[in-house]
């Protein structure tokens, strides 16, 4: 009776996963912009059966649509209905899933805080711990509460929670014994407390942070640098942020793993726009978007640094250029939503305003503004855009307009740009100046000067002092103004004469006493201006000394990569013209036997050439990335060959090595290949050749070039043989290596050699299987 029960049930849910299923396939269809990105995945849940597979594809399609939350509510929603399905599905295969079982709960909860539906996210992560924690699984335990605490985190929503979720994550992964997990979660914490604005927690926790990724040689080392960088500028240290920002793009140098790059050279791009160094700024902003172009990251990130870099051109009166960057960059990359569209207009709008076309620019900046209102935006990113209508309008003398927006950035400045924070309260300086409110704008004025002084910017103190001594005037005109009514009613009790000259005595004094005292004021405050004006010149000396031996040093190490690049072209473009001129000389021979040598020399020089191509288009200059080049070079001998009957199967790990042993490879390579090209499988007999580059153990790597052909002649000696064996054998020794060759099921050539490179990736295998072409 027990088991009908549970057969039932099982029939019952698995029912409820195919019509939910069938739901959500029409709610797919009905989201338009990830249609594309989500029909060969909804296909396939179709035809899909109720188990681990089709598990995987709706926390695929749940995820897809999740991360695309932002740009709709819609998305989030059906995120959602897919993630209830897979949970559904999961709880039903229990047994199944294993290790993988809570990925849709943790999915799910995340889809619930994004949906600001909490007290659901709550529960569904509170089931998952308490069922960890029972089953002793505290490195699940531990990444669950870090994904908790990143998806509040990403909604800014109770930093107590946040905490909380770090807080556990990290106790945990130290428990374990997980020292990067740590790390990990221990980065993320001190970010959150950056982004709150606390700024003094947040740099003490990254230099923790950092001893520890010293101590364990973690890999976060560079992003701790990078993120210790932003805290100082958003807290106005300049100079100390500089310095970690440095140190973070040597440290992702030295270790190989430039992944995060583009973040350091945005990072230095800010800095030095603080800093009032153009130049500087847009050496590294340009840097920043190629490598973020290259790489095809998200559009909006793309946009946003394109925007920064356009303000520095800008402020180097290179309008022009920035413009014509804006255009290229849509016309090749057109806005894909709300948010690129509102970047755009911004930057089109500061250009435009900066060549002096007002309508166009007040056209693009209305445009920005209503884009910003129509969806949410960070604070930040909502406060530059009304800095920017704002100076727009003030650099126009237009101080009504600018008012409303300029206030507006006032209110959610806070915690963010220092720079920006000084330059909305010298323009409400401004705009309160010329409405006649004095006292706001000595208030803007003080506030302006407060800040420039923090980060290193020389000021004039003599506006403030005038709107000061102004203010100070009216005020001793309305004293005057009442003195003499009361002295017109002291005359009518005394004689007109004695009224008079009291009031001029009572004058007289006053006069003479303001005069002293502000004549030792103006003194006080000239004597201190002209200290600190000496302190800021030799500090500003100092620092433009270092910016320059910075600069410097940066100009010779891009000369050096240049030289290096032009190198391996020349050399690559040499081997190419000994290449068409073996070609030139084939026209002229008839022997067989010597066109199938030039032939083969040809081959050799090309592998030769591939090396020298793939270093100088490499951001390594000294190593080559053996899985893409082996790659490249089985389908150069696939075109020179008929090898429509041949399967290739290529298996090589994802690792760098340097040039003394990349060309051997490359070598031994090509002659194992076009042997058994050539010679296993005649009269157009099928079979299938299988290339593999691995390691053996630590140190030690093996290349293999085995086929499923005929094999070798029964009288074949492998020690006095052809001149490619020999080659081989020659190379082999080179490199150190053993070199064997033997038949067992066709041919099996392979060379085992000592080799161990710092920035090997384990793990990582790039297969191929081929029929016919790569």
């Amino acid at each position: 009776m027990r088991q009908t029960v549970t057969e039932f049930n099982g029939i019952v849910r698995t029912c409820l996963v195919f019509f939910c299923s069938i739901g959500l396939l029409a709610s797919a269809y009905a989201q338009p912009k990830l249609h594309d990105a989500t029909a060969g995945l909804v296909q396939k849940l179709r035809q899909s059966k109720p188990d681990t597979s089709r598990l995987r594809l709706l926390n695929t399609l749940g995820e897809i649509y999740l991360r695309n939350s932002r740009l709709s509510d819609e998305n989030t929603h059906v995120a959602i209905q897919y993630l209830q399905t897979a949970v559904q599905l999961s709880d039903s295969l229990h047994e199944q899933t294993g290790g993988h079982r809570y990925d849709s709960h943790r999915l799910l909860g995340e889809a619930f805080n994004r949906s600001r539906e909490f007290d659901k996210s709550e529960a569904m992560f509170s089931r998952i711990v308490r069922e960890q924690h029972a089953l002793g699984d505290l490195g699940g335990e531990a990444a669950t509460w870090f994904r908790k605490a990143m998806s509040l985190s990403d909604m800014e929503t109770d930093p107590v929670r946040i905490d909380t979720a770090f807080g556990h994550a990290v106790r945990l992964y130290h428990s374990i014994g997980n020292y990067n997990r740590e790390i990990e979660a221990r980065l993320e914490m001190a970010d959150a407390h950056s982004r709150w604005g606390d700024y003094d927690h947040a740099e003490q926790e990254f230099l923790d942070v950092i001893e520890l990724s010293r101590e364990h040689e973690c890999v976060q080392l560079p992003y701790a640098y990078y993120l210790l960088a932003v805290v100082y500028r958003y807290s106005g240290n300049l100079n100390k942020g500089l310095g970690f920002a440095m140190d973070a793009l040597k440290a992702m140098h030295d270790t190989g793993d430039t992944t995060r790059s583009s973040l350091c050279y945005g990072e230095l791009g800010l800095l030095y726009q603080e800093l009032n160094q153009p130049a500087q700024s847009e050496f590294y902003y340009k840097k920043c978007l190629a490598t973020r172009e290259k790489r095809n990251v998200r559009q909006y990130v793309i946009y946003r640094t394109a925007s920064l870099l356009v303000t520095e051109l800008i402020k180097q009166k290179k309008s022009r250029e920035a413009l014509t960057l804006l255009l290229g960059l849509k016309e090749r990359n057109p806005p894909a939503g709300s948010p690129e569209a509102a970047i755009m207009a911004q930057s089109l709008a500061n250009c435009y305003a900066d060549l002096g076309d007002y309508d166009r620019a007040e056209k693009n900046f209305m445009d920005m503004t209503r884009r910003y209102r129509e969806s949410e935006w960070s604070s930040e990113v909502i406060m530059i855009g009304e800095y920017d209508v704002g100076k727009f309008y003030v650099d126009h003398r237009q101080f009504k307009k600018a008012e409303p927006y300029l206030r507006h950035a006032l209110t959610l400045v806070a915690g963010t740009s220092m720079a920006r924070h000084k330059d909305i309260h010298y323009m409400l300086f401004k705009a309160d100046s010329a409405a006649g409110r004095f006292l706001s704008a000595i208030h803007h004025f003080q506030q302006y000067k407060l800040l420039n002084d923090t980060i290193f910017d020389a000021a004039k103190s003599r506006q403030i002092e005038e709107l000061h001594v102004q203010y100070q005037i009216e005020k001793k005109d309305e004293d005057i103004r009442l003195k003499d009514e009361n002295i017109s009613l002291l005359t009518q009790q005394s004689k007109l004469q004695d009224a008079t000259l009291l009031q001029a005595r009572v004058i007289r004094n006053l006069t003479l006493g303001a005069l002293a005292l502000l004549v030792l004021v103006l003194g006080l405050v000239y004597n201190q201006n002209r200290v600190k004006q000496r302190t800021n010149l030799r500090l500003e000396q100092q620092q433009r000394e270092i910016n320059q031996k910075n600069f410097s040093l940066q100009l010779l190490v891009n000369e050096k990569d240049w030289l290096v690049r032009e190198i391996h072209h020349r050399v690559k473009n040499n081997f190419h013209m000994v290449v068409g001129l073996l070609g030139t000389q084939t026209a002229y021979l008839r022997s067989e036997e010597a066109l199938r040598a030039l032939a083969d020399s040809q081959h050799r020089i090309h592998t030769m050439s591939l090396i020298h191509q793939k270093l100088y288009q490499s951001e390594n200059l000294s190593a080559v990335v053996m899985a893409d080049y082996i790659h490249e070079l089985v389908s150069y001998l696939k075109d020179s060959f008929d090898t429509r009957h041949i399967r290739f199967v290529v298996t090589s790990e994802r690792l760098d090595l340097d040039f003394s042993h990349s060309l051997p490879i490359g070598l031994i390579l090509n002659e194992a290949i076009t042997n058994a090209i050539k010679y296993a499988f005649p009269d157009g007999r099928e079979g299938t050749i299988n290339i593999s580059l691995r390691h053996m153990s630590a140190n030690k790597m093996c290349l293999s070039i085995a086929d499923d052909g005929v094999g070798l002649p029964g009288d074949f000696n492998t020690q006095n043989t052809t001149m490619g064996v020999n080659l081989m054998r020659g190379l082999s020794e080179d490199i150190s290596g053993v070199f064997s060759m033997e038949t067992h099921q066709g041919t099996i050539i392979s060379v085992t050699f000592a080799y161990e490179a710092p920035s090997l990736k384990k793990n990582t295998v790039a297969t191929n299987h081929v029929n016919g072409s790569l």
